[in-house]
Order: C-alpha cells, then structure tokens, then sequence
C-alpha cells in the first residue's frame, strides 16, 4: 500500500489522530509536502531562480530548533487545506520529484 492509499483511506477523525508525538496524521502529511515542494524548489532546477524564498535561520538559533521552527511554520500555513486537497499536492508533487537511484 503508498502513502496516497493510506491517506485516502482515512477517516477525517483519523487525520486528527496523534502519529508522533506533537504532530497529528495531518501535519506529518503537509511536512511530506513539505519536503517535496523544497527539494522541488531548490535553485538549480529547471524553471526554479536562486531567490525563491527559504527560511532562514535566526542569529543563533540552532539548527534543531531552526528545522523545527521552519516545519512548524510550514504545518501552519496550510491550516486551511483539508486531506483532499492534502492528498491531491502530494500526489501531484510525488508525480514529479525526482525518484531515488534503485538500489544495486
């Protein structure tokens, strides 16, 4: 079973649901999203510019705490996305990341 089966198969009372701890089914789906529109958007690919925005790490900070604050910063922005149109971005982004070497 893929990810999007799984997905596509829940309850919207199971996209709630703890999966580890601090993060529900939801957010640990959006942070995937996540990852997948950043390796996407990484300057160097076609039809990306070096001046897409990133976040940045604060004086300081750190690099725990900047990758927590940046997925947390993510999660929030997509508050108002339901699991459809969770489901379709990731299926449309896994449709076009690059896919790892198989293994030899």
């Amino acid at each position: 079973m893929s990810l999007l089966d799984l997905l596509r198969g829940l309850r919207r009372s199971e996209w709630n649901r703890a999966a580890v701890p601090g993060r529900t089914v939801r957010d640990l789906a959006v942070h995937i999203l996540g990852d997948c529109h950043g390796r996407l958007g990484r300057p160097g690919r076609p039809g990306r510019s070096a001046a897409s925005p990133q976040p940045a790490m604060a004086p300081g900070e750190p690099l725990e705490l900047f990758i927590h604050r940046a997925d947390g910063e993510w999660i929030d922005l997509h508050t108002d996305r339901g699991p459809a149109e969770i489901i379709d971005a990731l299926s449309t982004v896994l449709d076009i990341s690059p896919r790892a070497a198989p293994p030899r």
